[in-house]
């Protein structure tokens, strides 16, 4: 069955629009950058047609977990060759290292590509560095409120967007974007014209 790539929540008085990425827990590890990922694989493989999801391949945690070379000590080092490595195990989900604003943010949200975020958890609560980042969904947004699927508190948390921001240029605004980079085969692409033609 092919879920919607959105989904509503409350927010307050109000009802928000966020992109519908399921939910994983971490262990109490420092694994917070692999669990993100798989939850955005698994946003692809559950919201895609099934010409296109099963063109993704399904991963356990293990392997995402080994190929990101993560400590459960010391958590991932974020670098171009490992994401280069992450390409290649979750293609045709291409994931790229960048910097992040609330503009591209909105613009993730538009193309439903769910970006990972990296911030300082400790600065957000006691507005000093903690010296550890920590990596969450991006699920959408008020004026006031992030709502993102963070793996260590909960399912679409909330936090004060304003102090989120703060606590995200703490880490430079450190952003791991998402895309599906799927071609359609030329074949299935002719049969469909051949379709088309045969029924004009």
């Amino acid at each position: 069955m092919v879920l919607p790539k959105l989904a509503q929540v409350q927010v307050g008085e109000e009802y928000v629009s966020i992109l519908n990425v399921p939910f994983m827990p971490q262990p109490p590890q420092m694994l917070c950058f692999p669990y993100t990922v798989k939850m955005i694989v698994e946003f692809y493989r559950n919201t895609e047609q099934p010409a296109t999801s099963q063109q993704i391949p399904a991963l356990e945690i293990e392997q995402i977990i080994r190929t990101l070379n993560a400590d459960p000590e010391r958590g991932t080092i974020l670098s171009k060759s490992i994401i280069k490595k992450l390409n290649e195990l979750t293609n045709p989900i291409e994931f790229e290292m960048g910097k992040g604003n609330l503009e591209k943010l909105d613009k993730c949200y538009e193309k439903k590509n769910p970006p990972i975020l990296i911030f300082d958890p400790m600065y957000y609560l006691y507005s000093r560095s903690g010296g550890a980042a920590h990596a969450t969904v991006y699920l959408g947004r008020t004026d006031t409120k992030i709502v993102v699927n963070n793996p260590w508190m909960g399912k679409n948390y909330l936090y004060d967007l304003e102090k989120f921001i703060e606590s995200w240029e703490i880490e430079d605004f450190r952003m791991v974007t998402s895309e599906l980079k799927v071609k359609i085969q030329p074949t299935k692409l002719n049969n469909f014209f051949e379709i088309l033609e045969s029924e004009g």
